[in-house]
């Protein structure tokens, strides 16, 4: 895939302490910001409004299951060619999510061989 070149630049450490502190809400403890977390938090009222949306999102209260969502967002990231989110959620939830690695590799394909049931049209 061909590298891009953003049009916002993240912001880099030392962080304002507005800024760690949002950085700090958005992560796991002691695990480095992202770079899209380091980009969208230039704009701090989108990114607390973002934060809500994403704490249900990635929350036990969203109807689907944490294994359907990573499917759909892994899949989603690998036909949209998102390669940077699609190694974000690999690394940070596909082994909670008990997705394999011939699982993971199959949502890159064509096939998403035996994850999601045929759709019927």
């Amino acid at each position: 895939m061909a590298s891009m070149t953003t049009r916002v630049d993240p912001v880099s450490p030392p962080y304002s302490p507005r800024i760690a502190e949002r950085l700090d809400a958005m992560m796991p403890p002691r695990v480095p910001p992202i770079l899209l977390f380091r980009t969208i938090v230039r704009n701090l009222p989108m990114t607390a409004a973002m934060s809500d949306w994403g704490g249900y999102e990635l929350s036990k209260r969203l109807s689907l299951s944490m294994r359907d969502r990573e499917i759909i967002i892994d899949r989603t990231c690998a036909r949209c060619r998102c390669e940077y989110e699609w190694g974000v959620h690999v690394a940070f939830f596909a082994e909670r999510a008990g997705l394999s690695s011939q699982q993971i590799t199959s949502l890159l394909v064509a096939e998403a061989a035996g994850l999601v049931p045929e759709m019927r049209h």
